[in-house]
């Protein structure tokens, strides 16, 4: 959950060239955009010192983001996932 540097791997397609890259997965019951905004605002109201997604959210190193949302009926669950590269 936190940005990583150098030769450490990311999820990313290969054709993006990146110096930086974070990721942020979140999961929730609620299988609405309000679950998928319920998500997002947890991770943007972290406090430090257990504040990585937030610190991800506004980092000035990423400048491209990638954004699923998978609902998973199955097991209740909504995932989101951000992926940040700069």
């Amino acid at each position: 959950d936190i940005g990583v540097t150098g030769v450490q791997t990311c999820a990313l397609p290969i054709w993006i060239a990146w110096t930086w890259c974070g990721e942020n997965i979140g999961n929730y019951s609620e299988l609405s955009t309000a679950g998928a905004l319920a998500v997002e605002s947890e991770m943007f109201n972290e406090t430090p010192p257990n504040d990585d997604h937030r610190l991800n959210i506004l980092t000035t190193q990423g400048t491209m983001v990638g954004v699923d949302v998978l609902f998973d009926p199955a097991h209740g669950r909504l995932w989101l996932t951000e992926d940040f590269a700069g």
